[in-house]
């Protein structure tokens, strides 16, 4: 299932393809790093982006590889417990 189209892609999801990109990952390599499925990555690059756990996950694979697409998992991440705080 493909992005809605009046759905605009969230800064994480751009991070996550850019990220892919320059580490030269397909979806599926990435799926393989991630531990989960091929679509669940295709998902989260066109419309619903990864939450919670799997923003750290993408922040330590950034962070390994010296990407700047780390700062944007990082504060993704940081959003997300500050609305839980509330």
């Amino acid at each position: 299932m493909g992005r809605p189209a009046s759905v605009p892609k969230s800064a994480v999801s751009i991070a996550m393809i850019e990220m892919r990109q320059q580490l030269g990952m397909t979806q599926t390599q990435l799926a393989r790093e991630l531990a989960v499925a091929l679509p669940t990555v295709g998902r989260w690059e066109s419309w619903d982006p990864p939450k919670g756990f799997t923003l750290g996950l993408l922040a330590r694979v950034a962070e390994s590889a010296g990407l700047s697409q780390a700062a944007v998992f990082r504060q993704a991440l940081e959003d997300t417990y500050a609305k839980k705080m509330g």
